[in-house]
């Protein structure tokens, strides 16, 4: 019989990195058998493979775990910038027999500027190793490049062991132990992320209804928190001034409610508003949790034309954004020493957009032409 996740637990991304090679997919693999109660190389339990992206499920005492790792460094970086790939914490690999390299402060940095602030690091590979001073200056070394790429490394959990010999079933302090510490290091230095009923309210506007005797509905998905009749919210975006008003009803399904919220369609009638005050494009939040914005810096990607995209570069001077229900035009300021935004290679560049758009750090948007989506980016600053 399948076994069946308590889905009490709080849930939790773990995504690996780490040079090819290094032992990434041994350590998932290693991970599920363990906490299986079994031992062997043949495929583990909660094992899943999708277009290049391994991952596995796991469960321990107190939470349940989605864990993946990509195949290769670009599919990381695009899956990130995209959402494909939602992190909360980083398990970064590294093979004690070879070292850290060059690939690995990439992708450090690029997880700490996207928002992931937490990692915990297994040091592979320990049964090639006979000294244990090597292990200490490769702990070392790693503390260092974490405190280097933003992360705070000398309370970052450092474990050396072997997955293989966890895997084949070993009880020496590298083998299972290892593996056993490392899940008691996922428990308690990775946070479960925030439940987003618990986070300001924010709904974008869908659509917008005038009906005769009631007023002005508001429509949308409601993407987190909660709203209540008789509370106050802001209207932000397409206009430079940021509404405030009152909220006097809330329908779902044509029927009136007290409240909604996150993942719910509701429709929403507000005190004090016109029609012209009110459109496609803007959204409804809790008063101060959002500000308009024309500028920010965003990581980019554009696909490549195997994935749909694009057979030459893009013009950045003609750019339209698609964030949450509505496009917007704008243009993207290229760094220094790149002269075009080409398909397939992510870039850090600076974009505005024509009118003022309600956004946050960490918010996603797509790059559009001529009506489909070719590329994908996530905010990193608003200015």
């Amino acid at each position: 019989m399948m076994r069946q996740f308590d889905s009490s637990n709080p849930h939790v991304n773990l995504g690996s990195i780490g040079m090819t090679g290094h032992g990434k997919r041994t350590l998932m693999a290693a991970v599920a058998w363990v906490l299986s109660g079994q031992s062997g190389v043949a495929t583990p339990p909660g094992w899943r493979v999708l277009e290049r992206v391994d991952y596995v499920e796991y469960e321990t005492a107190t939470r349940y775990y989605c864990h993946l790792m990509a195949t290769d460094g670009r599919r990381y970086m695009t899956g990130l910038i995209s959402g494909t790939y939602l992190i909360d914490g980083l398990v970064l690999v590294v093979s004690l027999a070879d070292g850290l390299s060059a690939r690995t402060r990439d992708e450090l940095r690029f997880a700490r500027e996207l928002g992931v602030s937490r990692v915990v690091v297994f040091l592979n590979k320990a049964d090639l190793v006979d000294d244990a001073e090597v292990i200490h200056r490769a702990e070392a070394d790693v503390r260092d490049l974490l405190t280097e790429c933003g992360y705070a490394g000398v309370d970052v959990p450092v474990i050396a062991g072997s997955a293989l010999m966890a895997l084949e079933g070993d009880q020496s302090e590298i083998g299972e132990p290892a593996i056993r510490r490392l899940l008691e290091a996922f428990d308690t230095s990775i946070p479960a992320p925030m439940p987003d009923v618990e986070r300001p309210f924010l709904m974008p506007i869908e659509d917008v209804f005038v009906v005769t005797g009631r007023g002005v509905i508001l429509s949308g998905r409601v993407e987190r928190g909660v709203l209540r009749v008789g509370d106050m919210v802001d209207v932000v975006g397409r206009r430079d001034v940021v509404k405030s008003t009152r909220v006097a009803s809330i329908e779902k399904f044509r029927q009136s409610h007290r409240s909604t919220q996150m993942s719910e369609y509701a429709g929403v009638i507000l005190a004090d508003v016109d029609r012209a005050d009110v459109e496609r494009g803007q959204v409804l939040c809790a008063p101060g949790s959002m500000q308009p914005h024309t500028t920010f810096e965003a990581y980019v990607y554009l696909l490549a034309e195997a994935e749909g995209g694009l057979t030459e570069p893009y013009d950045c001077d003609a750019a339209t954004f698609y964030f949450r229900t509505s496009d917007f035009g704008g243009r993207v300021e290229l760094p220094a020493r790149v002269d075009v935004l080409r398909p397939a290679e992510p870039l850090r560049v600076m974009c505005t957009v024509r009118v003022p758009v309600a956004m946050e750090p960490g918010l996603r948007f797509g790059i559009r032409r001529d009506g489909r989506t070719i590329g994908a980016g996530i905010v990193l600053r608003v200015v």
